[in-house]
């Protein structure tokens, strides 16, 4: 990643931390999404744990290939922090949840 890639993202990340109190108080859950691609080996996983810690958040990988339905994806979310950062790998080879 170019470091002008870099400071963007954690200028990105820097915000996202700011602005925690005023969806707090407006009651809205605060999101955010990014999405990488590329083939394997390319340290995508790396940059997510290097964001999780820049946050101090928790991390979590979420594979749905190990979802049988709609119910425990649903749980699996619900068990997670609020301060989290969700990676979903592989979703090109996940199976459709009913």
């Amino acid at each position: 990643m170019k470091e002008s890639q870099k400071a963007a993202l954690r200028n990105d990340l820097k915000k996202f931390v700011e602005r925690m109190q005023f969806y707090r108080a407006a009651g809205k859950a605060q999101k955010r999404g990014y999405l990488y691609y590329g083939p394997p080996g390319t340290r995508k996983s790396s940059l997510f744990a290097t964001m999780a810690n820049f946050l101090k958040f928790d991390i979590y990988d979420l594979e749905f290939t190990d979802l049988c339905c709609n119910s425990a994806l649903r749980n699996l979310l619900r068990s997670t922090s609020n301060k989290s950062i969700l990676v979903i790998k592989d979703t090109d080879c996940t199976k459709l949840l009913s």
